[in-house]
């Protein structure tokens, strides 16, 4: 039996247990783990979990800011961090349905700055699946994550030496999502934010969830981490740089419809989903891990 979890966390882990949950055995069961990880200072957040595409729980637990002390809201928006990987990677099998990009296309055919020998052996896919040999922009040694560097100056920051031949290894790489966001851009003539309203929040009817958080005047979630000394806010990224690779806020209802529209073909064709979840080195297929779990044959 398959159960979809949906859990979305931010650093924060105080408690406050207020929501609802439907009166399931499943899902109080994983209430009360929920409550016990609260209580012991290893989750903070909303947790919407489904099972059979029935929602059992959707429960909020802790605060949405701890200076404050502001109760949870389900309704909160949280920053979903690396999860924007899925929506890049489905964005760009969007493009390649309308016959603006192909996967197989090497990057220099969209990226001018990249046509250096180099990187000719560099294409799409191997950006889809971090095989590419980039290195990861946000490890650099001087990488300023507050600092709104230009398009132009960060694509000359990302032009260094490849860790490996493209296609021959893997390595976890936000440079190859921020490359994957100006592909999408320059091929379609328009912004990476207004593509996935118009692609994909807006026909899922995702009203909760952006890429610019100049939207957000209220509910949303402060994320804060835990230190030697105490609790810390979560470090102030520019959005510039996190771009496709993680500058997406959502809510964990948003996520279900998210998680729904991929069972059908309400968003991506068969074909498109065939490679989307098509796993590669270290089973990572197109911004997704995919394993075999125990219910697979």
């Amino acid at each position: 039996m398959k159960i979809f979890i949906l859990v979305i966390l931010f650093f924060t882990f105080l408690m406050d247990t207020n929501g609802q949950t439907a009166p399931n055995s499943k899902a109080n069961s994983i209430d009360s783990l929920l409550n016990t990880c609260l209580d012991r200072g290893v989750f903070n957040g909303v947790a919407l979990v489904a099972d059979q595409g029935e929602i059992i729980l959707h429960k909020k637990y802790g605060f949405s800011d701890i200076v404050t002390q502001t109760p949870l809201q389900l309704s909160d928006r949280f920053y979903i961090g690396s999860l924007t990987k899925q929506f890049t990677s489905a964005l760009i099998l969007l493009l390649q349905e309308d016959n603006l990009l192909n996967v197989n296309d090497p990057i220099f055919k969209v990226l001018p700055e990249f046509a250096l020998p180099e990187y000719k052996e560099i294409n799409i896919h191997s950006l889809l699946t971090h095989t590419s040999g980039f290195d990861n922009y946000t490890s650099f040694p001087d990488f300023d994550r507050s600092n709104n560097y230009s398009e132009e100056e960060f694509l000359t920051y990302l032009k260094k030496p490849l860790l490996f031949a493209p296609g021959t290894d893997w390595n976890y790489s936000n440079t190859n999502y921020y490359l994957l966001g100006i592909i999408a851009q320059r091929v379609s003539g328009v912004s990476y934010g207004k593509l996935l309203h118009d692609k994909i929040f807006a026909p899922l009817e995702m009203t909760q969830t952006a890429y610019d958080t100049t939207w957000i005047e209220s509910n949303l979630a402060r994320g804060f981490y835990r230190t030697i000394d105490g609790w810390s806010p979560k470090p102030n990224y520019s959005l510039r740089t996190l771009f496709s690779t993680g500058g997406i806020y959502s809510t964990a209802s948003d996520l279900f419809k998210w998680d729904q529209a991929l069972y059908t073909n309400q968003l991506l064709t068969d074909s498109s989903k065939a490679i989307l979840f098509q796993p590669t080195l270290h089973d990572y297929a197109y911004g997704w891990y995919v394993k075999k779990g125990m219910d697979a044959s």
